[in-house]
């Protein structure tokens, strides 16, 4: 993990444990049971921008893309 990634989860549980609730209400990504983005499923600008925010932070981009339901590329 980089110093970055480090840094911003710091105090936060596992990378690891990054997912994404999607229950009919807005997206929501987290790490364990804190919201990192929250957006309206049919925000394309917003959910494009948590997918750069992700891997810019290190977080895979095919695990970011698979997140996101996106091809990697």
């Amino acid at each position: 993990m980089s110093v970055a990634v480090g840094e911003v989860l710091e105090g936060l549980p596992d990378p690891a444990h990054l997912h994404r609730v999607e229950d009919g209400g807005p997206v929501m990504i987290l790490v364990g049971n804190r919201v990192l983005f929250e957006f309206a499923a049919d925000d394309t600008g917003l959910r494009n921008l948590a997918a750069v925010t992700l891997t810019e932070l290190r977080f895979g981009v095919g695990r970011v893309a698979a997140l996101m339901g996106l091809t990697p590329g």
